[in-house]
């Protein structure tokens, strides 16, 4: 056990670091934040392209899934206005039909995002400032992960 002396010294040293040190910032709540106001952006005052409806809720969804392909979290050609009931029970409950339907309704997005799909892209917090400044100002052509791709 440190002796009094070392122990106190330890906590100061804490206390210190603790109140003079810049905080990092953690990257899950500015990524949480970031991917609200872009659905926000994709979804507001845009029409269902399933069933043409516009309601006061619409959600955007992603053609590919975030959780399986975080790298086009924030790119447009993924993303979507559906309203809820065309998203929530329909576009998850019958993915392969879904799939078609994206093939059909969207045949040079469904090429871009098959080869997007697997550029690396990381999301550090430098990143994702300049993300939210691209779709606080609705810059499209900068929410695209891989612009040469659609040349």
């Amino acid at each position: 056990m440190p002796s009094k002396h070392k122990r106190k010294r330890m906590v100061l040293r804490s206390t210190v670091s603790q109140y003079l040190m810049p905080r990092k910032k953690k990257i899950g709540p500015l990524k949480r934040a970031v991917q609200r106001e872009f659905n926000k952006m994709i979804a507001s005052g845009q029409p269902c392209v399933k069933c043409g409806g516009l309601f006061k809720v619409m959600q955007c969804s992603h053609l590919y899934s975030i959780g399986s392909y975080p790298n086009l979290r924030f790119d447009v050609i993924n993303v979507v206005s559906m309203c809820g009931r065309c998203h929530n029970f329909w576009y998850h409950l019958e993915p392969m039909e879904s799939r078609d339907w994206v093939v059909k309704k969207y045949p040079g997005r469904y090429q871009y995002l098959l080869k997007a799909k697997n550029k690396l892209v990381q999301h550090r917090i430098p990143d994702l400032e300049e993300i939210r400044k691209f779709v606080k100002d609705k810059n499209m052509k900068k929410l695209l992960i891989a612009p040469e791709l659609l040349a």
